[in-house]
């Protein structure tokens, strides 16, 4: 060191910010680019995007009506439609037997009751074609077979089986009312009421709301 030539006088360094070594300082602030300028071309600035606000999905399309989650219990109505078949078959089948049966021989105790002779009677009886008797039977029961067969189809409300129900439960109205017109025995009305009672509730319970829905839904779920 020269002592001739005093020394310059130090100027005090200029602050260096923490985390920089001869850095310009470094702004966090955002900064607008402008039109055309490439990110990197502001220097040391950290020059940050305005973010976007996530996007949100957009709304989904309602789907096609599905099958209702778990099952569903039959409804009252259903299950008052098929006590009903039950209740016509079983009357309508029982009466054609008894009329194949004893049809003839109630017939003819019945005219006997009128007050006329046993010898009359057969006299008359072997005139009267009696085949009557036999296809009133076999109506009976034709109406009761089918019903009873439609009873598992019924379990499942199929359209199909409640169509066929309807028909023959408007035949079971009508060989009811035979059957009380015939009046071959107090057992024979008795079956006769219950029949057509059975077929008048069938008619309506089978398409009502509750059994309408429970069908859909069989239907939908492809059970």
């Amino acid at each position: 060191m020269n002592p001739q030539y005093p020394q310059n006088p130090q100027y005090p360094q200029q602050a260096q910010y923490p985390g920089q070594q001869g850095q310009q300082p470094q702004y966090q602030g955002q900064q607008p680019q402008h039109p055309g300028q490439h990110p990197g071309q502001q220097g040391h600035y950290h020059v940050q995007q305005p973010g976007y606000p996530p996007q949100q999905g957009y709304p989904q399309n309602p789907g096609y009506p599905g099958a209702p989650q778990g099952p569903q219990k039959t409804p009252v109505t259903l299950t008052i439609t098929l006590i009903s078949a039950i209740v016509i078959a079983l009357a309508n089948v029982v009466n054609g037997v008894i009329y194949l049966i004893s049809g003839e021989d109630l017939l003819i105790d019945q005219v006997k009751s009128l007050g006329f002779s046993e010898e009359l009677v057969e006299a008359a009886m072997r005139d009267v074609d009696t085949s009557i008797v036999t296809s009133r039977a076999m109506t009976f029961i034709i109406t009761g077979l089918v019903v009873g067969l439609l009873l598992l189809a019924l379990r499942s409300a199929k359209t199909w089986a409640r169509v066929v129900l309807t028909i023959f439960s408007l035949g079971a109205l009508f060989t009811a009312l035979m059957a009380l017109a015939d009046n071959l025995s107090a057992f024979n009305m008795i079956l006769a009421l219950a029949g057509g009672l059975a077929g008048l509730t069938a008619l309506i319970t089978v398409w009502l709301p509750p059994t309408n829905r429970y069908a859909n839904w069989r239907k939908l779920s492809g059970t």
